[in-house]
């Protein structure tokens, strides 16, 4: 009974999160009616706008620095997290793990290793390039910006892990190799999480879109974290790290687009003057 117990955690927390999902976005699409007409058309409909007074360059420079400080940020604020969890985390992990241990089934332990592919590095990486890719093409202003965002995400959660790593060389459970953070379930979060604000950005610019993407990454995201539980292969604590590691890279990198883009419903470069050609020069001329 415990073990079909167990099992049903994961269907029905995916259940609980697309239909909390599906009621959030049904009221905020009641509510956010004009809200969305102030943000106006998606801007891959509508073609964007010109070009910003800010050169790529000078941006670019500004991408750098913010990217180089926000990743020095959030080093520190997983090393404080991870001093807490090293410390404090064997009283949880350790009966957790001879918990899962005993009640695992085995045809549902081999489907889990399926579903934790969504989070494993090789899948999330080509998601990432095949996104960066597509959305090059699909933004209309900034192009240089998703690819340049997805890569420098790549880079930070792959070294700043690593380092995280190196710094605890916290052991995992036995015989899984697992360490701090989970990998797999921050990138479930991360990865798909700036995906989804990328292309929702400047495909939908709609709160009840928004509400869309944000219940898929998370349905991602817990499929991720339960199946790296029932697979034995992280502590708990380490995939509670990563889940908030994988939020935090997102929620980082989300606001660095921000910043350099703007928000979603800032103007499209109105103020820029926009010349119009002159028919009175091919008018022809009446007769007097």
């Amino acid at each position: 009974m415990t073990k079909l117990l167990a099992m049903a955690v994961w269907p029905a927390g995916l259940l609980v999160i697309l239909c909390a999902g599906s009621l959030i976005a049904r009221k905020t699409a009641l509510t956010s009616e004009h809200a969305d007409s102030r943000w106006g058309p998606p801007r891959f409909l509508t073609g964007g706008g010109g070009r910003g007074s800010t050169t790529t360059r000078a941006q670019v420079v500004q991408y750098v620095l913010l990217w180089a400080g926000a990743a020095v940020l959030l080093y520190a604020v997983m090393v404080a997290l991870g001093e807490l969890v090293v410390h404090a985390g064997p009283t949880i992990d350790k009966p957790f793990f001879a918990w899962s241990i005993h009640h695992q089934s085995h045809s549902w332990f081999s489907l889990m290793k399926y579903a934790t592919q969504v989070g494993y590095k090789w899948t999330a990486w080509g998601s990432m390039v095949t996104a960066a890719v597509l959305l090059t093409f699909i933004w209309q202003r900034h192009r240089w910006l998703p690819a340049v965002a997805i890569v420098s995400m790549i880079l930070s959660e792959h070294f700043l892990t690593i380092a995280l790593n190196h710094t605890f060389h916290r052991p995992g459970p036995p015989g899984s190799g697992g360490t701090f953070p989970s990998g797999g379930t921050d990138r479930a979060f991360a990865f798909y999480g700036l995906i989804a604000y990328l292309l929702w950005r400047e495909v939908s610019r709609r709160r009840t879109g928004a509400v869309i993407c944000t219940t898929i990454v998370a349905a991602l995201g817990f499929n991720e974290a339960y199946s790296r539980l029932y697979l034995a292969v992280h502590w708990l604590t380490d995939v509670v790290s990563g889940t908030i590691w994988g939020c935090l890279l997102a929620i980082t990198f989300i606001t660095i687009v921000r910043v350099l883009a703007g928000p979603p419903g800032a103007p499209e470069d109105a103020a820029l003057p926009v010349r119009l050609p002159d028919w009175s020069r091919n008018r022809p001329e009446v007769p007097a």
